[in-house]
């Protein structure tokens, strides 16, 4: 609690010197990218209610919300959205806060971000979509949730990666969503 009070005073400080509220660092980061990743809701609130902009991404296409799904943190991830967050923003490699929760395998991220309305069938750049990372994480509680949030095994992971899309892989895994 004492270093969480230091970082707060720290930023409130920064903020009444004047302090341009979304700057960025050498990597495109804010404050409240690394307020949402470090997972406090106090530091963001303060933020945005200084103008922090919640859709900005850094040089990897990141926003705040990308990086709180990534961490758990659903509380951050709640207050972002109120402000506005896009749930289907995607980072460089087309990934969304979406995915970065499965890949993580935090189901009340996911379940959060569902019930708001987040794409369950949205492709990354390499054609991996919420299932397929689900699938291979191998996580079931993961994959029955977005199952019956809807999700569908799409065509185009194999293509992305330079393959046909009737390997024997592809048809495991159809079957297996199936199931």
């Amino acid at each position: 609690v004492g270093s969480e009070m230091c970082i707060r005073d720290r930023v409130q400080a920064m903020l009444d010197a004047g302090s341009d509220i979304n700057e960025r660092n050498n990597y495109g980061w804010t404050a409240l990218m690394h307020a949402a990743r470090n997972g406090d809701p106090e530091i963001v609130k303060l933020l945005i209610s200084k103008g922090a902009q919640v859709n900005l991404q850094d040089d990897a296409g990141w926003t705040a919300l990308m990086r709180a799904a990534r961490k758990g943190h659903v509380a951050i991830v709640e207050i972002l959205i109120q402000q506005g967050a896009d749930l289907e923003k995607q980072d460089a490699q087309g990934w969304t806060a979406l995915l970065w929760a499965v890949n993580q395998d935090h189901i009340e991220m996911i379940t959060s971000l569902v019930n708001h309305g987040a794409n369950v069938n949205v492709q990354a750049s390499d054609g991996r979509t919420p299932l397929t990372v689900a699938l291979s994480e191998g996580n079931n509680e993961v994959l029955d949730l977005l199952k019956k949030a809807g999700a569908k095994f799409l065509r185009g992971y194999n293509e992305a990666r330079g393959g046909n899309n009737n390997s024997s892989t592809d048809v495991r895994i159809y079957a297996s969503v199936l199931m």
